[in-house]
């Protein structure tokens, strides 16, 4: 089965331009990299010829949490990979928790207001089918759309 399109199309390419801008990774919007460093931002899978890695992925529909429409909370995965060493995915997700974690009002390029992004899972470290190391971590982000 096909997942639904994004509620919010904007949202991981602004997301993903808001890591570039926080030098801990590098997105381009047509996907080819030519270096790894810093870690290429992909949505979906981590091509296998791609190196050093951040795939970017939401996997959960919108929730309100009991407050208002207007505020819908978007569970979102950040997949690292790493290298052959095992903590290699933390020295990139380990930088993405610092950035993220517990951070208020923030926007993104498409008048988004993040109120409040938490990480909620930090996965464990998985060897991958060519012996590099990566991990999954899932966020929270509570969003105010459009200046709503």
């Amino acid at each position: 089965m096909t997942p639904p399109p994004p509620i919010f199309p904007d949202f991981l390419p602004d997301l993903a331009q808001h890591l570039a801008g926080l030098k801990i990774g590098q997105y381009r919007g047509d996907g080819k990299y030519t270096t790894f460093t810093p870690p290429a931002i992909y949505f979906g899978t981590i091509p296998d010829e791609a190196g050093y890695s951040i795939a970017i992925n939401q996997y959960d529909h919108i929730t309100t949490l009991g407050r208002s429409t207007s505020t819908p909370a978007l569970k979102v995965q950040f997949r690292a990979r790493g290298n052959q060493h095992p903590h290699s995915p933390a020295q990139i997700l380990d930088r993405i928790y610092i950035a993220l974690h517990e951070q208020t009002h923030f926007d993104l390029d498409n008048s988004t207001t993040v109120l409040h992004c938490a990480r909620h899972l930090r996965g464990p470290e998985e060897k991958d089918t060519q012996g590099r190391w990566t991990r999954a971590d899932s966020y929270t982000f509570t969003l105010n759309p459009q200046g709503a």
